[in-house]
């Protein structure tokens, strides 16, 4: 999996948090898994076809999931979990078109992205392609920390 699959991905989430949320994200040292074990608090999947098919996920711990909501509801801090749920189902959608953009601009074919599936919880495992492993990229945003979570394989080309 190259960067000109990644780093699309990357800017999406920099833009989203800069633009949707108002604060900066400052990503930190890329790490290469064999698994994706599942974070505590407020998971997203959105699966990708195209040029590069996989996953991504983004992980939220309770308190930074419960900040972005209140800062994009601007409510009291009293949400019930349907509704943070609700909202960063929203927030991937946006996450999701403009990652497709990015991908499409750098690409010579579109990806689609699935709608996102968005998880409350920890006691889960996600299985990926053989071909794939995990990319890992912890953030820190000034709502707290998170994680983007990749596993792409290119689309193998008919001989």
């Amino acid at each position: 999996m190259g960067s000109d699959f990644v780093l699309p991905i990357i800017e999406s989430v920099y833009h989203i948090f800069e633009v949707e949320l108002g604060v900066t994200a400052q990503r930190g040292p890329v790490i290469l898994e064999a698994q994706c074990a599942g974070p505590s608090g407020i998971t997203v999947f959105i699966g990708m076809t195209g040029p590069i098919s996989g996953t991504l996920v983004l992980g939220f711990p309770d308190a930074t999931a419960r900040r972005i909501a209140d800062h994009l509801l601007d409510c009291e801090p009293d949400l019930s979990a349907d509704i943070v749920a609700e909202t960063f189902a929203q927030l991937a959608r946006t996450l999701a078109r403009n990652a497709r953009l990015r991908l499409c601009l750098s690409q010579d074919q579109a990806t689609e992205m699935c709608l996102p599936i968005v998880v409350h919880g920890q006691h889960f495992f996600v299985c990926h392609q053989r071909e794939s492993s995990w990319i890992d990229i912890p953030f820190a945003s000034g709502h707290g920390p998170f994680s983007l979570r990749l596993a792409l394989a290119a689309e193998k080309v008919p001989v």
